[in-house]
């Protein structure tokens, strides 16, 4: 009987030990992806980039963490995760992913909500992770992100992000966030940007052939995607024209706005944080005189009156959601409470009168 009882135990020991080896065997088979990257292709397909740390896992504890990107392009989403799975080392989970970001040539052309919904299918896919838009290509961001203070890239991302959120000088949509919130008729989404600064890259990674080339050079990295130039002609501070120096050349500072589930245009940080503190603050009614439309934004004795609040600063961030067709504040909705059935409400159409309503600042005394 003791004979028994020691074999069970042995046997026990040796199995435990096995399916412990397994378990490290299949986590040393994976790679852990911290950023993710979807390009528009210059055949028309799609080019996807993920970012790793070097040494595989996802906590990237070494003290001088490093990273690479792998890429990969195909005619669509599918045939491009196709070859990426083909060409990595690793299966690629996406369980730890704390930035996706699409280009903004892609994003701007494209409708987002059929790529968020292909990104979700990705069965690893971590749906917390942040959405951005990038002023330019979204894998020359990846090529350049790195953390400062000597901090793992997933920690330096969520302090930053919370910090710029808190200080409401960029916004901050999840993958799942995003997706339910175009799915929807009620209110439009501004995503946070995010840019390679070509002077800071400049900085970090100096170039043979003299000034001339190298300014040439960096202009084409923050161009690259076929933008135009007045794409980027938004006063105040922006992603990637911060007056600043440091040694890490991406910003991330302003907001795109989505307008018909597409990129419609750019809101510099001024007007992002007014926008955001507004969606908080104010209480919307959408009304008529005649044949036109009130957009009335009411603002209670309570609400902080500073200069984010000022009347001149909400009658300007209002008009520049008017241009871009994007109704982030949800004038949408409000107006929905107008009418008992939504047949109705869908004829009067908000989406055809928005962009040419009369806005009404309403102070409480």
């Amino acid at each position: 009987m003791r004979k028994n009882l020691w074999a069970a135990l042995l046997l026990a020991l040796c199995l435990t030990g096995l399916t412990g080896c397994d378990a490290i065997s299949v986590m040393e088979r994976q790679t852990y992806a911290l950023c993710f990257a979807v390009d528009a292709s210059e055949d028309g397909g799609l080019t996807l980039s993920v970012q790793t740390p070097v040494n595989g896992s996802g906590d990237d504890t070494s003290a001088t963490p490093e990273y690479s990107v792998f890429t990969a392009t195909g005619p669509t989403f599918e045939d491009a995760m196709a070859v990426l799975t083909a060409t990595t080392p690793c299966t690629v989970n996406f369980c730890q992913l704390k930035l996706c970001v699409f280009g903004y040539e892609l994003a701007s052309r494209e409708r987002l909500q059929p790529l968020l919904h292909k990104i979700t299918t990705i069965s690893t896919m971590r749906p917390n992770a942040m959405v951005a838009v990038a002023l330019g290509r979204g894998e020359e961001v990846l090529h350049a992100i790195k953390p400062d203070f000597g901090m793992r890239l997933s920690t330096y991302l969520d302090i930053f992000m919370d910090r710029l959120e808190k200080a409401k000088l960029t916004p901050r949509h999840t993958v799942t966030c995003l997706l339910r919130d175009l799915d929807t008729e009620m209110k439009d989404p501004i995503i946070a940007v995010c840019a390679v600064n070509p002077a800071l890259q400049e900085e970090a990674q100096p170039q043979e052939g003299g000034e001339e080339q190298q300014t040439q050079e960096s202009q084409t990295v923050f161009a690259r995607g076929n933008i135009e130039d007045e794409a980027f002609s938004v006063p105040g501070a922006l992603a990637g024209r911060m007056p600043r120096t440091g040694s890490n050349p991406v910003e991330y500072t302003g907001s795109a706005a989505i307008g018909a589930d597409r990129v419609s245009g750019l809101l510099d940080a001024e007007t992002t944080q007014t926008v955001l503190r507004l969606a908080k603050a104010a209480r919307l009614e959408v009304g008529w005189d005649g044949e036109r439309t009130q957009l009335r934004i009411c603002l209670g004795r309570r609400t902080r009156m500073d200069g984010a609040l000022s009347d001149e600063r909400i009658q300007k961030a209002v008009e520049t959601l008017q241009g871009f067709h994007c109704d982030a504040l949800g004038f949408g909705g409000a107006s929905a409470r107008c009418f008992a059935y939504n047949e109705e409400w869908e004829k009067w159409d908000i989406r055809q009168r928005y962009p040419t309503a009369e806005i009404l600042i309403m102070r409480s005394e």
